[in-house]
C-alpha cells in the first residue's frame, strides 16, 4: 500500500470507529507500520525503526493527517 492509500485507510477506519480504539498493522511502501489510535489521538505509531511517533491528544483532523504524512516522510 502507498503512503496516501495508508492515510486514506487510517482515516476511513477513524470515521468508522468513532470513540473506539483502532489497531492496524500494514506494510506501507515496504515498511511495516503499527498504529493505535482513538479518534485523532495517535497513541502508538511505530515504523521499522522501533521509534514511537505518538501524536497530540484530541487534535484536529488536519493536524492528525499532517502527523501521519510527517512520520511517513
Amino acid at each position: 500500500m502507498t503512503k496516501e492509500e495508508f492515510i486514506k485507510f487510517v482515516n476511513d477506519q477513524r470515521k468508522q470507529n468513532k470513540n473506539k480504539w483502532v489497531v492496524l498493522q500494514e506494510d506501507v511502501d515496504g515498511t511495516p507500520i503499527a498504529i493505535k489510535f482513538y479518534n485523532t489521538w495517535i497513541q502508538v505509531f511505530r515504523t521499522d525503526t522501533g521509534i514511537n511517533y505518538a501524536g497530540p491528544m484530541d487534535c484536529s483532523v488536519k493536524v492528525f493527517n499532517e502527523h501521519l504524512r510527517e512520520v511517513l516522510g
